[in-house]
């Protein structure tokens, strides 16, 4: 967002394939261009899919960045609006041990786990949490679209639910 100032007073276009927070596009600046799905978008629609699924509780993590935050913030909102229970919400910063974040999520039985942020995060809590026990869906938006999370995920990672621009 800072750069994109820059660029719009120096009249340099700016096309981002990865910038999803809605302030990218929402302040107007002409030069400013996105060609990838907003937080305020991928956080309702996962919701939504999930309510469709029949979802009524799920547990909301995050990775603590503007992306994986923002994103899962707009996930629990309409969840909520959706009367879908939300156990809890969480960031991490975590990378390689989720045990002390996953047996509590355990302890609540969540039928589904968001995470809003990328893969090389979500891949590892992921697999940790199936050998951990869980039984639920996973959720999480276009920050697991890698062929990385499967390699981090492993088995764990089969039927997880993301969204995304692109099939």
């Amino acid at each position: 967002i800072p750069s994109s100032e820059v660029y719009d007073e120096n009249d340099l276009v700016m096309i981002s394939p990865a910038n999803t927070n809605p302030l990218v596009t929402e302040r107007g600046l002409d030069t400013v261009n996105r060609v990838c799905g907003r937080d305020d978008l991928q956080g309702p629609t996962g919701a939504n899919y999930a309510a469709e699924l029949g979802v009524t509780s799920v547990y909301v993590l995050h990775d603590t960045t503007a992306y994986g935050q923002g994103v899962a913030e707009f996930f629990q909102a309409e969840a909520e609006a959706l009367g879908v229970t939300v156990l809890g919400f969480e960031g991490t910063e975590e990378t390689t041990n989720f045990d002390g974040i996953i047996q509590p999520i355990l302890a609540l039985s969540p039928e589904v786990i968001y995470f809003g942020g990328l893969y090389p995060q979500s891949g590892v809590f992921i697999s940790q949490a199936r050998a951990a026990g869980y039984t639920g869906e996973f959720m999480g938006p276009d920050g697991f679209d890698s062929s990385e999370f499967a390699e981090l995920s492993g088995d764990a990672g089969i039927g997880t639910y993301y969204t995304s621009v692109a099939g």
